[in-house]
């Protein structure tokens, strides 16, 4: 093993400096959003889906896309970067609460499979918490700005009305 002072005296490799052009942070915060938004958009690719059951979370979408669905088809998502950062703040904001509800010992049981055989429904609810029984729960996370989805967030909720508790975190 070699001595401290040894190793003082050898030659140390320069480390490669990149240089740059100058650049405020509003460029800087340009270049990154634009950058976050092409990665985030290659997400956009076919898919083949197929099901034999109704969602929940669908009840808003035409019969023509039951038909496909049923039948099985390939198409391509079309989300923008800014829906799929709204998709993963509501993921974010279910483990927030999770956690939550896991430190105060009140998790139950989380992302459940609720179904129906007639007409076919299948879904997940977002858990059971113990808090004075046992209570049925689904997380979401909506803007107060947002007034298109406030129906389709009700109608949700009227299909998993049983027993249900709809927490909404604005």
């Amino acid at each position: 093993m070699k001595s401290l002072k040894a190793l003082k005296s050898e030659p140390q490799e320069k480390k490669a400096v990149v240089e740059s052009e100058p650049m405020s942070g509003s460029q800087l915060e340009g270049m990154l959003c634009e950058a976050v938004d092409i990665h985030i958009g290659k997400r956009n690719e076919p898919i083949y889906k197929k099901v034999d059951y109704f969602r929940p979370s669908s009840t808003n979408q035409c019969a023509r896309y039951w038909y496909y669905m049923f039948e099985g088809v390939t198409y391509t998502p079309t989300f923008s970067a800014q829906t799929y950062r709204i998709f993963d703040n509501g993921h974010a904001v279910h483990d927030r609460l999770y956690s939550y509800f896991r430190e105060m010992g009140i998790l139950v049981e989380e992302e459940l499979p609720v179904s129906n055989d007639d007409p076919p429904i299948q879904g997940t609810a977002d858990g059971i918490i113990d808090l004075d029984g046992h209570k049925l729960i689904e997380l979401k996370s909506i803007s107060t700005k947002v007034s298109s989805t406030g129906s389709f967030h009700i109608s949700l909720l009227m299909i998993m009305l049983d027993r249900l508790i709809y927490i909404c975190i604005v």
